[in-house]
């Protein structure tokens, strides 16, 4: 009989373990926790959106990890973050990896927040280019000295 109360009693102990864990989890108001949470809300769009070279997954994680490494991003919305992460999927583009995307910390003065915003790297607008397929050759380099504003404002 003590082996079987014991038995029970640790499975009880394991199961309300777990209820408290998830309390926790619900009640997690860290900003990485309201993040995910987020995210989370926004999986089934973001799955619907990726291409098949991108997992949902993967975008959400590095998008959380992205937010994380950068403490100005910690002051922005969720929302916001979590919009530009939405952009990320739709482009495919993986951010703060290898220069693709960039999610970036700026202050919005209509409304007096601090809002993340969708940026394209320069290896990004490289990727989509290629990937349309219509572009045999392609080169990138840098552009500097005096003749690099004649040819800026020549082209543009």
């Amino acid at each position: 009989m003590t082996t079987k109360a014991n038995v029970t009693s640790v499975k009880n102990a394991l199961k309300e373990q777990i209820q408290v864990q998830q309390v926790a989890a619900q009640t997690d108001t860290s900003f990485q926790g309201v993040l995910t949470k987020q995210l989370q809300h926004q999986f089934k769009a973001i799955q619907s959106l990726v291409p098949k070279h991108v997992t949902p997954e993967r975008l959400c994680r590095i998008g959380i990890n992205a937010a994380s490494r950068n403490p100005q991003l910690m002051n922005c919305t969720p929302e916001t973050i979590v919009g530009a992460i939405v952009n990320c999927a739709t482009l495919g583009l993986e951010p703060n990896l290898l220069g693709h995307a960039y999610i970036v910390p700026f202050y919005n003065n209509k409304t007096g927040k601090m809002e993340a915003q969708f940026q394209v790297g320069y290896k990004g607008a490289l990727d989509l280019i290629r990937r349309t397929g219509a572009v045999s050759t392609l080169s990138a380099h840098e552009v500097y000295g005096p003749r690099s504003i004649f040819w800026t404002q020549y082209f543009y």
